[in-house]
């Protein structure tokens, strides 16, 4: 029975006699079968498994059934259970992350805390990606853009976290626990199309599939071959870039000599190890800003690049400079601002509002329930629950973008104002109202599609503009 399971968990060594396993148990079909492996392997192995469960509180009863589900499923197995209510509509709020984002989050914080307190910090934690959710992933970062190492997708073993299921497909995990007698629980967001992966889910991968019934196994080979290509050159050029990288007080300096004799894809993966470590982050570091990095490297010395997270690359004589910090500023006409702008919680009727370079920004917040809303230049209405992370009023950066229908089309900034027929000079006196390099408003202007209000939409902020008259509008 578990013949398929125990094969792909020897090829990627998965468990060893001993281990401490957190199981992460939503009742969901996934999780159960995990659990009843893991279980029937318990004494073989040795293992001492915990369980975890997350209730999100995001779907009323519903959420309170599965938690009992799980009650009772770990009590019949003798299988020590941790439960953690967490508020994850809020959090999303508050951390300006989307929901899927505020549930990982506390999910995996859940797990290590658990293998913490039980005095087992080198762990491991046990979740039930299967080779559907793998396919998924893939064909999810192709439609945003990804290269090897996006197209390695989950992997089998990452760190301390195991899959055990990823050599499975779906339909083989519901024909396994039939078999088994095993009951479940359904999630019923998962047949909602609101979110991409669910429409990639319900529609997309099932089109393929009619045209070829392997295609699930076709995308889990191709995030095989990709992950190893993409493990093989990381310790290549992690070898290469910490010989050439010297750190400083400001970042960090990229010596030329190899870095001019490495392959162009080898160029972009120093200059994206070199981002990476400078900003400490990841997300919002784009192809655009690897490119602009390695670039550089073939310019005259005094070429200079602004980045996100106020960083800024510079051609020196002997090599790169990336630092924090903004570049100075060359040309004194040239007008340059960057200002947070804190979103507080939604309170219906409120108003916050902010000066900034002569010009005047005014925060609203009201409830929608349909019907026309006003059109002004300086006048803008968002959906308040679509916008995740900080807003910023600045002007334009490298890597800015703004999303031009409900398809999700991207237009890079830059040719926006092309099409636009903006001139040149004017462009970096443009205001944008934006988070990450995402393009919320081109202040007097278009807004992106992606916050506009629609039929879902329960709140709104407002957003007015008196702009100071150095700046266009």
């Amino acid at each position: 029975m578990w013949a398929k399971i125990n094969t792909y968990v020897g090829k990627y060594h998965m468990l060893d006699d001993g281990d401490c396993i957190v199981i992460g148990l939503s009742g969901g079909a996934d999780s159960v079968l995990l659990a009843r492996y893991l279980l029937s392997v318990r004494e073989e192995k040795h293992l001492k498994l915990l369980a975890v469960h997350v209730n999100h509180m995001l779907r009323g009863e519903e959420a309170e059934r599965d938690q009992e589900f799980v009650r009772r499923f770990c009590e019949k197995w003798q299988l020590p259970l941790h439960v953690y209510k967490e508020d994850i509509r809020k959090l999303s709020r508050t951390s300006r992350m989307s929901l899927e984002e505020a549930g990982r989050k506390v999910r995996y914080e859940c797990f290590f805390r658990v293998l913490n307190e039980e005095g087992r910090p080198d762990g491991k934690i046990a979740v039930a990606h299967h080779a559907n959710d793998l396919a998924e992933t893939v064909i999810f970062r192709m439609i945003r853009g990804t290269g090897p190492e996006g197209l390695a997708g989950i992997r089998p073993v990452n760190d301390r976290i195991i899959r055990p299921l990823l050599g499975m497909k779906k339909e083989e995990v519901f024909k396994l626990l039939s078999r088994l007698g095993q009951d479940y629980v359904e999630d019923s967001t998962n047949a909602c199309e609101d979110y991409s992966r669910n429409y990639i889910r319900s529609t997309i991968l099932p089109e393929m599939e009619s045209l070829n019934p392997r295609v699930v196994e076709h995308f889990c080979a191709l995030a095989e071959k990709a992950g190893e290509i993409a493990d093989y050159v990381a310790d290549s050029v992690k070898e290469s870039y910490e010989k050439q990288r010297q750190k400083t007080p400001e970042g960090c300096f990229l010596h030329e000599n190899a870095f001019l004799k490495c392959s162009n894809y080898e160029r972009k993966e120093m200059a994206r190890r070199m981002l990476f470590e400078v900003s400490g982050r990841r997300k919002d570091i784009g192809e655009v800003h690897i490119e602009a990095v390695a670039g550089l490297m073939g310019k005259r010395p005094g070429k200079s690049r602004n980045l996100p997270y106020g960083m800024s690359a510079c051609r020196q004589k002997e090599g790169l400079l990336l630092k924090t910090g903004p570049l100075e500023e060359k040309n004194p006409e040239k007008n340059v601002l960057e200002q947070e702008i804190p979103v507080p919680e939604f309170c219906d009727g409120k108003s916050w509002s902010a000066d900034f370079a002569g010009g005047k920004l005014q925060l609203s917040f009201e409830r929608y329930q349909g019907g026309e809303i006003e059109k002004k230049d300086c006048v803008k209405y968002f959906d308040y629950d679509k916008i995740k992370n900080k807003l910023f009023l600045r002007t334009r950066q490298t890597g800015d973008y703004i999303i031009m229908n409900n398809q999700g089309q991207h237009k890079l900034l830059n040719r926006y104002f092309i099409d636009e027929k903006l001139p040149a000079e004017n462009r970096d006196r443009v205001l944008l109202l934006a988070q990450g390099h995402h393009v919320l408003w081109v202040l007097g202007g278009r807004i992106s599609e992606d916050c506009k209000i629609g039929p879902e939409t329960t709140r709104v902020l407002k957003v007015s503009v008196t702009l100071p008259g150095d700046f266009m509008e």
